[in-house]
């Protein structure tokens, strides 16, 4: 049984290639994928940046059982095959300026003092994105994330401001000017 292919078939979340095109086009230094899963956008980015940061815990969360209809599918790969099945895809794509963090984005976040782009497409509930926002907002140049459709991430990314949007990716360009902003408005 080839689980890989049938997992590639049946979630083909990695809609967002233009965008991550957009973002390697502005030449940052410092890049952050936060909620990677089996690496098929780590990828993507990792051939198009110098560095980047993959940080997730690689394991079946209650969330993502959740999230996923098919769930019983993803019982396929469980505890470190996840994780095995995502350096496997680094190693065939021949991509090795990726470094693995297998932590919460929160934990992640602590190891930077800041970073140039970070990008949310991790837990999908609303606690989970504000934490993800609150860890990663204070410390980068551009925010962004996957699944603005979903109403938990939306109300999350509202809640700071209105963002750009490409497709179904949120983003903010210059978080500067919203950290800025959110401190006029707390005087």
């Amino acid at each position: 049984m080839d689980y890989k292919r049938r997992l590639e078939q049946r979630y083909p979340f990695f809609d967002y290639k233009d965008f991550y095109d957009f973002v390697a086009a502005k030449n940052f230094n410092t890049h952050v994928e936060v909620g990677c899963w089996l690496g098929y956008s780590t990828v993507y980015l990792a051939k198009r940046v110098s560095h980047l940061y993959a940080v997730d815990l690689w394991t079946l969360t209650s969330s993502r059982q959740a999230f996923d209809a098919d769930f019983i599918d993803l019982q396929l790969i469980i505890g470190d095959e996840i994780f095995k099945t995502f350096k496997e895809n680094l190693k065939i794509n021949q991509v090795k300026n990726v470094t693995p963090l297998r932590c919460m984005s929160d934990r992640a976040a602590e190891l930077f003092t800041s970073v140039d782009f970070v990008f949310i497409d991790a837990d999908h509930s609303y606690n989970a994105v504000k934490k993800d926002i609150a860890a990663w907002l204070p410390k980068t140049k551009m925010l962004a994330g996957h699944d603005y459709n979903h109403l938990s991430v939306k109300r999350a990314v509202d809640e700071i401001g209105e963002p750009k949007t490409m497709g179904n990716v949120w983003y903010y360009e210059d978080c500067d000017s919203l950290r800025n902003e959110e401190l006029k408005s707390d005087t």
